[in-house]
């Protein structure tokens, strides 16, 4: 094909990859756009629930109860025998633990796995935190959050050590319930940042916002933009009078 003095005569195996990679980066970018939206949708949601005044738990939770975002109030005595500490936890650049404390519930004999925040990694790893605990009836608000289980973690291992206080990289509320015999509620309040007796708390319902998702849509769409130039680039050629093309 040619334009005034410029020729377009693509090769083909040039062709060929265009033809495979420049749809395949439109898809990956449409698709980044499309799970921007979706978590715009599941944030909505997750917030239209946060909206809502906290419940108060009197009586044991099922499994098929809807409580998940919502503000919860409970009462209750910490069990301190039963300290859990999930590794691997980062604020700021700092590596730390989530502390975990089970709360019985009163009036109940149901426990809640209470998430009290971030603390940082004492001298070693061989020597937790010292952490505070109260002995007395405490009331709590938090967050009711039943995706436990960190979704980037690889590897079937999740206990490191044995006996209590626990150290886990997750916190699987099944395994916790055979172990200790405890009546576990099928998810975990996340301490509001306001409550006493706990630690750091930023709370993070999502793992990549929106706005991530734009980002490398943004990405994918340059790549596909980027490939395109190159390839007509490469394959346009200037003629000159005499008739012969650039090398």
């Amino acid at each position: 094909m040619r334009i005034g003095k410029y020729q377009f005569k693509p090769r083909l195996i040039p062709s060929l990859l265009v033809v495979v990679l420049f749809p395949l980066l439109l898809r990956l970018g449409f698709w980044q756009l499309a799970r921007a939206d979706q978590k715009r949708v599941i944030l909505a949601n997750q917030h239209a629930k946060m909206d809502l005044p906290p419940l108060p738990i009197v009586q044991r939770v099922g499994a098929n109860d809807d409580l998940e975002y919502r503000h919860l109030q409970v009462s209750g005595t910490f069990l301190d025998k039963y300290q859990i500490f999930i590794d691997n936890k980062v604020s700021q650049g700092q590596a730390g633990y989530d502390v975990v404390t089970p709360l019985r519930i009163k009036q109940t004999n149901q426990v809640v796995l209470v998430d009290r925040g971030w603390v940082p990694l004492g001298n070693s790893r061989a020597e937790l935190p010292h952490i505070d605990t109260p002995d007395q009836e405490v009331t709590l608000t938090g967050i009711a959050d039943y995706h436990t289980k960190d979704v980037v973690s690889f590897g079937a291992a999740n206990r490191s050590n044995q006996g209590w206080p626990a150290v886990v990289r997750w916190v699987d509320i099944q395994e916790i319930q055979a172990e200790t015999k405890l009546d576990l509620a099928p998810f975990m309040l996340l301490l509001d940042p306001k409550e006493r007796y706990g630690f750091v708390r930023n709370w993070q319902f999502v793992n990549m916002p929106p706005a991530k998702h734009v980002s490398y849509a943004v990405q994918w769409f340059t790549m596909a933009l980027v490939l395109l130039v190159i390839y007509i680039v490469v394959n346009t050629k200037r003629i000159h009078e005499s008739g012969t093309q650039d090398e």
